[in-house]
């Protein structure tokens, strides 16, 4: 899964682990709540300050990953 630098360590303690070679992060459990996507509604203005905090663009629509919990406000 992709992982913005700025949510490894969260992301770590979700439970995600990084493969040095592959340079990526990968779970292994599937079914892992934590790394559900969650869309954001997120104003143009608010974009860049989104990216800093974690928020990733798929092209279509603004997200983050359940477990980011600074951006879905819990």
């Amino acid at each position: 899964i992709k992982i913005p630098y700025i949510l490894r360590n969260e992301a770590k303690e979700a439970g995600a682990i990084y493969d040095k070679e592959q340079k990526s992060f990968y779970i292994n459990d599937k079914n892992n709540q934590e790394f559900e996507k969650v869309f954001l509604k997120i104003e143009y203005e608010q974009k860049e300050k989104a990216k800093e905090l974690g928020a990733q663009w798929d092209g279509k629509r603004w997200f983050t990953y359940q477990f980011n919990r600074v951006l879905i406000g819990l």
